[in-house]
């Protein structure tokens, strides 16, 4: 009976190899983190997941058999790290189907809106082919966390030259408008990593104190807090979110198209990475 066993499990181990090796030579790339050991339980929901999820843009093969073309799938190639994190999540099989498919289809089918690129500086190179879009609020810790997390990549991080950055407020609270404020001053993505940095609700005092750090005239940039075109600007960003579909912050789009995924950076960026491929595909 053991030795039974143990063919079982080498049978097994061989049958899955060429799975484990596409996610990790793919996850490599892109410095996704997939080394992690799954329990039984989650092993079984990822593989669950591989052999029974299909893919219409491999022509709708399973996600497994996708992993074992030469070269594999990308769709596939991409959604089987997320599957994977998710498993180490412990999500269950639905919840698990039902994540990947909402990414599939944001990434392979999803409406494109024209959102205007004018109003707040680019981060990163203004020729790159990917545009992200995200909306934010000033207040909302989330979105200095993932926004700064993103003007990173776009400057330094895996996306250069692939992805360009720009961050409109959606709301139009004084936080909001000091960030409009900085812009004028050249110090948008400066001001937004300042309040990043700040583990705590800034107020007007706070928000005065971090333009005087970062060399802005305290005065003159008290006075912008209150300008009427950094709130006819607002108001016009508030409109244009609403127009695409915006009700919550952050939201992004990506070329346009609505991310519907993960709210993690390294997800954003993954997805990022997708449309950069996608747009080289067709043009060459």
């Amino acid at each position: 009976m053991p030795k039974h066993g143990g063919h079982f499990t080498l049978v097994f181990i061989l049958a899955i190899m060429p799975i484990l090796l596409a996610v990790s030579a793919f996850s490599a790339d892109l410095k996704i983190e997939t080394t992690a050991v799954l329990t039984a339980s989650q092993q079984k929901v990822f593989d669950s997941l591989t052999t029974s999820f299909r893919i219409p843009s491999c022509d709708s093969v399973s996600l497994a058999e996708g992993l074992k073309r030469k070269p594999p799938c990308r769709m596939a190639a991409y959604l089987a790290p997320f599957a994977r994190w998710l498993a180490t999540k412990g999500k269950t099989f639905d919840e698990t189907v039902k994540d990947c498919a909402a990414r599939r289809d944001g990434m392979d089918t999803g409406a494109r809106f024209s959102i205007d690129l004018t109003g707040v500086p680019i981060a990163g190179d203004e020729t790159a082919p990917v545009t992200i879009v995200v909306y934010i609020s000033a207040m909302c810790p989330l979105c200095k966390y993932l926004t700064t997390d993103i003007y990173r990549e776009v400057t330094l991080g895996a996306l250069k030259g692939k992805a360009r950055l720009l961050a409109k407020p959606f709301t139009a609270g004084v936080a909001d408008r000091a960030l409009l404020a900085a812009a004028g001053y050249g110090k948008y993505w400066d001001y937004i990593t300042a309040l990043n940095n700040i583990k705590m609700r800034p107020d007007r005092p706070i928000l005065l104190r971090v333009a005087d750090s970062l060399g802005m005239p305290k005065d003159a940039f008290e006075k912008l807090l209150a300008d009427t075109s950094i709130m006819q600007n607002l108001a016009s960003f508030r409109k244009e979110g609403e127009r695409v579909g915006v009700t919550m912050t952050p939201t992004f789009f990506l070329g346009g198209k609505r991310y519907r995924s993960y709210k993690d950076p390294q997800w954003v960026v993954d997805a990022a990475l997708y449309e950069n491929e996608a747009i080289l595909r067709v043009a060459h």
